[in-house]
């Protein structure tokens, strides 16, 4: 009874520091913002400069292509990470679960034990780190004599966090999320390498013409 009222606290502890952070941790971005963190206007009027320089950051970052479309000027790749990410309501859940698993394997006399077994099993699963499929997409339009770049980034997050005990033995990734990335500090780490690769052909073009000239 004790180990059962401990892990009661616990879930109650638990579920009352974890909520308010699960609710401040969702900030709104409206589709304006959005839109400028994904675009920049380069004053380039050969488009194929700029996507010269986004196949340079794909190779460089170690994303694999999944498209490439040359007449379009579009550019689509992928790599993949790996992240914590722990769902701390399905946690609290089990143990609450597995005190109530507890006090049933004490009363059946050991019966109900692999029930506990398999609450272990799904709160130790959880803390594992999922992996993460990263998806780029640029687009680069001419416009103007000038080159618009839109990025847009998504996640897909990938791990075992399947209720059916199953299926999370017999090792099944399911798609857990898919992120829509809106955090604009990411998108301003994109421009920045692109600003770099853009700033290193100039540079190569500039000491090409001297050399001509």
């Amino acid at each position: 009874m004790k180990k059962i009222l401990c892990l009661t606290i616990i879930s109650i502890i638990l579920g009352g520091v974890i909520s308010p952070a699960f609710a401040a941790e969702k900030k709104l971005v409206t589709e304006e913002e959005l839109n400028s963190y994904q675009t920049r206007t380069y004053d380039v009027q050969n488009p194929q400069i700029v996507m010269e320089a986004v196949k340079n950051i794909i190779v460089k970052q170690n994303y694999s292509p999944l498209l490439i479309e040359e007449d379009l000027y579009y550019i689509k790749a992928t790599k993949s990470l790996t992240a914590r990410d722990v769902n701390m309501f399905l946690v609290v859940g089990f143990l609450g679960k597995m005190g109530f698993d507890i006090f049933q394997t004490i009363v059946t006399y050991g019966l109900r034990s692999y029930c506990v077994v398999s609450d272990v099993w799904i709160v130790a699963n959880e803390f594992k780190d999922k992996e993460l499929k990263v998806i780029l997409s640029v687009n680069v339009t001419p416009k103007n004599g000038k080159t618009i770049v839109r990025a847009d980034m998504q996640t897909d997050m990938l791990g075992q966090r399947d209720m059916v005990l199953l299926r999370l033995l017999t090792g099944k990734k399911n798609r857990i999320k898919i992120i829509h990335v809106k955090d604009e500090t990411a998108y301003k780490i994109f421009f920045a390498r692109l600003d770099k690769e853009l700033g290193a052909n100039q540079n190569l073009t500039e000491v090409s013409e001297k050399i001509v000239k």
